[in-house]
């Protein structure tokens, strides 16, 4: 789907008078709440409010109205966890989500979202 922030892909929560740049996409199942100025790529299943937008959590909620079980959902949280609180570099969690998505499906869309980010993620 295409909307005036770019492709965005299946499941979003787009909240009331976001804005920035054309072309900015958010992954699957991602939510963004109102009035976020987003300049950067969103990750799948994130949630991103705030001004400037910061990313706040997983959008457990969606996930879980959408069928996640608590597997997945706990390999979201631990591919979450490894690029935002680790302290580990874009490139070193980017590497780490890649090893953790072999066999898990869940998983690999965010490691192919990052690895096809052409802005880099908000971070």
């Amino acid at each position: 789907h295409e909307n005036r922030l770019g492709p965005i892909e299946m499941h979003i929560v787009v909240g009331h008078r976001i804005g920035g740049p054309n072309h900015e996409p958010a992954g699957e199942h991602a939510f963004v709440g109102m009035g976020a100025h987003i300049t950067r790529d969103v990750l799948p299943y994130t949630l991103v409010a705030g001004t400037p937008p910061q990313p706040k959590g997983l959008n457990s909620e969606g996930l879980k109205r959408r069928g996640f079980d608590q597997q997945q959902l706990s390999d979201i949280k631990q591919a979450y966890r490894l690029l935002y609180t680790s302290g580990m570099s874009l490139s070193e969690a980017t590497q780490r989500i890649a090893e953790l998505a072999e066999g898990r499906p869940h998983v690999a869309v965010m490691a192919d979202f990052l690895n096809n980010s052409r802005r880099s993620i908000l971070r």
